[in-house]
């Protein structure tokens, strides 16, 4: 989905973002452009990078880890 139809920025694009670093609105400016046009997305922008690196943090509750000693 387009965030930012200004500069073409896609929550995909964001998502990126925030797994290469972009820890707030200024940063993700700098990388995507977003927001940086009319501003209208910066909410929405904030809100995706919000969730993208919420999710980012935990990676690991995605993984199904063996359980050792335990016969499969």
């Amino acid at each position: 989905m387009y965030v930012c139809l200004c500069n073409g920025v896609t929550e995909a694009m964001i998502e990126d973002a925030a797994k290469l670093g972009a820890r707030n609105l200024q940063q993700l400016q700098m990388m995507t452009g977003t927001a940086s046009g009319c501003g209208s997305c910066a909410e929405t922008a904030e809100a995706v990078l919000k969730a993208a690196r919420t999710s980012a943090r935990v990676p690991w509750l995605s993984v199904e880890m063996p359980v050792y000693g335990c016969p499969a």
